[in-house]
Order: structure tokens, then sequence, then C-alpha cells
């Protein structure tokens, strides 16, 4: 499993990859777990905030399938948490040039086998830190749901509140601020066993 990033000037060249992430988030947000207000055009979810400032993450196994991606955003320009769950935070929410909001996390799908939905999960918590090693990014926002907290923090995030849990439609969830902390990708790589950087080479250099 490697992880491949694409930014704006990537549209191009992985559309074809792009169009699949979207299909698969669809399938896992709106299929299976019902999230009634998303859009779904052509059999892919896409929303809003899916333009130029989005940077995805994807998963892929051997045979480049695309097995879980996420997306991240500038928090210094629009992006969730001040358009859409402002009210998930207790006065400004973070925002800094070294500070991204993470969205859409998308590992697997339940009809997957359980290794593969495992290793989607694995390489995507490990492909972010070094992505934000390589780019200098300090912090992400995000708004989980509150079971997946626990298991964020199984994987050594802080997932510091930055408001009370609140319900929405499906379920409830908390604004969180998940500073990048010195010595996190080396002990989640030792926890996990994977040593060997995930990010594709070529994206891993760029």
């Amino acid at each position: 499993m490697e992880v491949r990033i694409v930014e704006a000037g990537d549209r191009a060249r992985c559309g074809a990859a792009l169009a699949e992430m979207h299909r698969h988030r669809r399938r896992l947000f709106v299929d299976t777990l019902g999230w009634r207000a998303l859009t779904v055009t052509a059999g892919q979810e896409i929303d809003a905030f899916d333009g130029p400032a989005a940077t995805y993450l994807l998963a892929c196994d051997a045979g480049g399938a695309v097995r879980g991606s996420l997306r991240l955003l500038p928090t210094t320009g629009p992006h969730m948490l001040t358009e859409v769950f402002a009210h998930f935070v207790d006065g400004p929410p973070p925002r800094a040039p070294g500070i991204l909001e993470w969205s859409r996390h998308a590992p697997g799908l339940p009809e997957w086998p359980p290794a593969v939905n495992a290793a989607a999960r694995v390489a995507l918590h490990l492909g972010v830190l070094e992505y934000a090693a390589a780019r200098g990014v300090t912090g992400f926002t995000a708004v989980m749901e509150t079971w997946l907290v626990r298991r964020a923090r199984r994987m050594g995030w802080a997932c510091t509140p930055l408001g009370r849990p609140q319900a929405y439609a499906e379920g409830e969830a908390v604004a969180v601020l998940n500073p990048v902390a010195s010595g996190h990708l080396a002990a989640l790589r030792a926890q996990t066993g994977w040593t060997q950087p995930v990010l594709a080479a070529h994206a891993a250099a760029a």
C-alpha cells in the first residue's frame, strides 16, 4: 500500500484516480454510512470544498486501486470548520499557514477484507505524517465522530477538543486540533511495523 499526493497541478494526470476516489467516497459516506446531506453527482460524492485548494492523499494497493483517501484544506481560506461547522468551535477556529483541515477521511469499505481496510487506515495516518514532515505542517483540524476519537488517540493523535461534542443528522461529532508532535511518525512506524515511507517516491521528493 502506498500513498499518492494529488495537488492542484496533478489534477489532469490523476483524473482517473480522483474519479475513483469520489466514487469510493460515495460508497462509504452515502451508501454505507447514510450521510444524507452529501451530494452525489454521476455516482461520485463531491462537495463545494473539492476545489483547487484541496490536496488529496490516496492510499493505493499494489494494483493501483484506491483503497482509501483523505482531503486537506488550508485553514487560511474557506474550509469546513469556518463555513459549515463553525458552531462546533468555542471561539475562532485555529487558522495558520502550517495548520490544515483534515476531512473526508475514508479508509476502506466494510465489504473489503479486513486486512485491506487496516492497511488503508495505517497508510493514511503514516502518509499524512510524512506529508506534514515534508511540507512543514504543524497541525490538523478536523470534525470527527466522537466514537473515532479513541481510535485516533491509539494512533498517537492528541485530538484536543475545540468545543463540545454536538449531534448531527447521523450521529455525534466533535471538532479537534491534532498537533503534529515530534516523534509521532517514528512512534507510529514502530507501533505498526511499517518502517518504510508510504508516500510515493515522486510525491515524497516534491
